[in-house]
């Protein structure tokens, strides 16, 4: 599969992705990017049809980003000693508003002075996603194990493009705080 053409637009150089820097962060990276396109190509190319099938794995995609970004804050804070200990578990679980919840105190004691919009706006998507899908799953399946269709909680009408500028919002606020914290984590040593 690998080939021997250097000139293809869609040969991955698996390695260089994941072997040699894969951390929460960039692979968080990947999923924003991986769901940005898909939205570019809807907009872009008149000979896709019509996009409702798209919400489920476009907002997979985002929501997966942000619960490796929220991850990898978690372990940022932790290493740059904002945390006393990685909380037991909650690394291997997919709750979002779990994560958040050890991010969100960490944020407002850092910047206690500092606007609270972008805490309030996060923590506001934050609940929204957690709501449509509690455990990670309801955008993966059609249907919940008990039977239940997974679209019930979904919204009715979504304008992906502005999913897009949401999810970005709050992506972007989550690794610019991380940036501060990777650098106290480098003043440490």
């Amino acid at each position: 599969m690998a080939g021997d053409k250097d000139d293809s637009k869609t040969k991955c150089f698996v390695d260089h992705a994941y072997g040699f820097h894969a951390d929460d962060f960039r692979v968080s990276m990947y999923y924003l990017r991986c769901a940005d396109m898909a939205i570019w190509a809807q907009e872009n190319d008149p000979s896709l049809p019509h996009p409702d099938g798209l919400f489920m794995p476009i907002a997979y995609l985002y929501r997966h980003s942000i619960e490796l970004a929220l991850k990898s804050i978690i372990r940022t804070m932790y290493n740059a000693q904002r945390l006393s200990e990685l909380p037991e578990g909650v690394l291997e679980k997919h709750g979002i508003i779990s994560l958040w919840n050890i991010v969100r105190p960490v944020l407002i004691e850092t910047w206690p002075n500092e606007d609270r919009t972008p805490v309030n706006n996060t923590q506001a998507l934050l609940e929204s996603l957690q709501r449509i899908d509690k455990s990670g799953q309801n955008l993966r399946y059609s249907h919940q194990k008990n039977g239940n269709k997974t679209s019930d909680k979904y919204p009715k009408i979504i304008r992906l493009e502005l999913l897009k500028q949401a999810m970005h919002e709050v992506y972007n606020f989550i690794t610019s705080c991380e940036s501060a914290y990777c650098e106290e984590w480098q003043n440490l040593d």
